[in-house]
């Protein structure tokens, strides 16, 4: 005898029960490739938010698929004995217990300010070496980076940071010790501006070596070569307009001011001397 058709009732609680297991299944693997970025979920949200998933298990095996699962154990002087969707609810929150293991691991943050305390570093990475394990993590644009399920035998001295940002680096290297607060301060500084130049001192009769090229009342100070070539680095950004004087056997032969550029260099020619 063949076996009646399902009804429309049914097909429609067979589709929502699978649509919401695979929505499950696809939340439950957000959470698990994105853990260390979930760092504000605490241990009690995240069983309430195991919990639809394990219905959404029961529920699409046992209502749609017609599965069976029995579990039989001995409680007290009686026996224990649970079917149906009961076993799989009971395992999914069981396993995740078991699999989180949330004593045996805690959150460590690192804040990264500039030497005044006042200014947030909000871009840039951190790389925290915990032994065998180095994980590296974008800043967030409060200047922190919150690494998840750090293990507690990491948590008990010191452990490696290295923080980097455009236009900053650390002030003082680690290994940096672990707060009570669980929040490692890294203090950054800025890196001057810095622009490499270079030039040429030319005269009348051809290159002049040895002549003195002072840059901004001698903040810096350089000298030609043997082919009248000299380079330097200035603490100027590109397109910072500075003095610059040569002085060549002892009298000042040009002053005007340049244009920092790293590719535009200073071509400097000098008028034949008077007597």
């Amino acid at each position: 005898m063949a076996e009646p058709a399902r009804s429309g009732p049914n097909l429609t609680f067979a589709y929502l029960s699978g649509a919401a297991f695979v929505g499950a299944l696809l939340i439950a693997a957000f959470f698990i490739a994105f853990a260390d970025r979930l760092a504000f979920i605490t241990s009690a949200l995240y069983y309430v938010l195991l919990m639809p998933i394990a219905l959404a298990a029961a529920a699409f095996l046992f209502g749609a698929l017609r599965s069976h699962a029995r579990y039989r154990g001995q409680v007290a002087k009686g026996t224990l004995e649970l079917g149906g969707p009961v076993v799989v609810f009971a395992m999914v929150l069981l396993g995740g217990l078991l699999l989180a293991n949330p004593e045996s691991t805690a959150n460590l943050t690192v804040r990264l300010s500039g030497s005044d305390g006042q200014e947030i570093v909000s871009e840039g990475q951190v790389v925290l070496d915990l032994g065998d394990d180095r994980r590296t993590r974008a800043v967030g644009p409060d200047g922190q980076v919150t690494f998840a399920q750090v293990p507690l035998q990491f948590l008990s001295g010191e452990v490696g940071v290295i923080a980097t940002a455009d236009r900053y680096r650390m002030k003082r290297t680690g290994p940096f010790p672990i707060p009570p607060s669980g929040v490692i301060e890294v203090e950054m500084e800025r890196i001057p501006d810095e622009t490499s130049v270079s030039g040429t001192i030319l005269g009348v009769a051809g290159p002049i070596a040895g002549a003195l090229v002072n840059f901004r009342d001698g903040l810096v100070t350089t000298r030609s070569d043997e082919n009248g070539n000299f380079s330097a680095v200035l603490p100027f950004a590109e397109g910072a307009v500075v003095p610059v004087t040569v002085l060549a056997d002892g009298r000042t032969v040009y002053d005007d001011n340049y244009v920092v550029s790293e590719t535009t260099g200073l071509r400097i020619r000098l008028a034949e001397r008077g007597p």
